[in-house]
């Protein structure tokens, strides 16, 4: 159970650093954690669009360039 923990926290650590380079807040990093897990940063990289239709709080307004993810 502290295993699963640890491992919990140290993906939410990696989603947080990784979309912060992308300009997201600490809120909104756990907000697309607490939706996508540890897969967060594939399905974002995939096609970071399911932001707007999967994560509270995101939106085509935000301050997130949804093309930087692209690449």
């Amino acid at each position: 159970m502290l295993y699963n923990q640890l491992l919990e926290q140290q993906g939410a650590e990696q989603v947080i650093i990784q979309l912060s380079q992308y300009g997201f807040g600490t809120e909104l990093s756990m907000s697309v954690y607490r939706v996508y897990k540890l897969q967060a940063l594939d399905i974002i990289r995939t096609n970071p669009y399911l932001l707007i239709q999967d994560v509270e709080g995101v939106g085509s307004g935000e301050q997130i360039n949804l093309e930087l993810l692209l690449g």
